[in-house]
């Protein structure tokens, strides 16, 4: 690297050849190699933000989009016999043991092996996983309660259910700021 330009705010630079020095301020002398490296480093900002747009579309069109069914099919069949469609604490039973937790359970293996590359997906990732893990334990548990008739384990899988459902709620709150924060638009 022969003719850098000079950036001297002096008129006689070192002539030096092995160690040239250009003066960018009065006080302030840098090498060609670090000249080399500042350079690349006002340029990874740049890169860092395009690997993490990249990384949230991956997240959602690679990762969350193939097993988002499983998780759907299993809310259905939950809602198709809870609230307003509740009949019966055996059809309640049946439906949880039957379907909403088998799908559920698959839904939350394939969940976990989603491995984003950025911290920032990451740290998006282990919320909804977190999210996933409350619903499914409360699943579980309020199944316990409906098979031995304990009103308190029912209200604790209630209370699991809703608190996980609060928390992806949230979860898809952060995923939205994400994607606005880097530019990835939803179509």
């Amino acid at each position: 690297i022969r003719n850098w330009p000079n950036f001297s705010s002096r008129p006689n630079v070192s002539s030096r050849k092995s160690t040239t020095l250009y003066h960018l301020d009065k006080d302030v002398s840098v090498t060609k190699p670090f000249l080399l490296i500042l350079l690349i480093a006002t340029m990874l900002p740049g890169c860092s933000r395009h690997q993490v747009a990249v990384d949230i579309i991956n997240y959602v069109n690679q990762g969350l989009l193939n097993i988002s069914g499983l998780e759907s099919r299993a809310i259905e069949s939950y809602n198709a016999v809870a609230g307003s469609n509740y009949t019966s604490s055996d059809a309640m039973r049946r439906a949880l043991k039957n379907d909403t937790i088998p799908l559920y359970r698959r839904y939350l293996e394939l969940l976990r092996q989603i491995r984003p590359g950025s911290q920032e997906v990451q740290q998006l990732h282990a919320a909804t996983v977190r999210a996933a893990e409350m619903i499914y334990e409360g699943f579980r548990t309020k199944l316990v309660g409906l098979e031995i008739n304990d009103l308190a384990l029912m209200s604790r899988g209630n209370e699991l259910i809703a608190a996980g459902t609060a928390a992806t709620a949230d979860w898809k709150q952060h995923l939205e700021q994400l994607k606005r924060e880097y530019g990835v638009r939803t179509e």
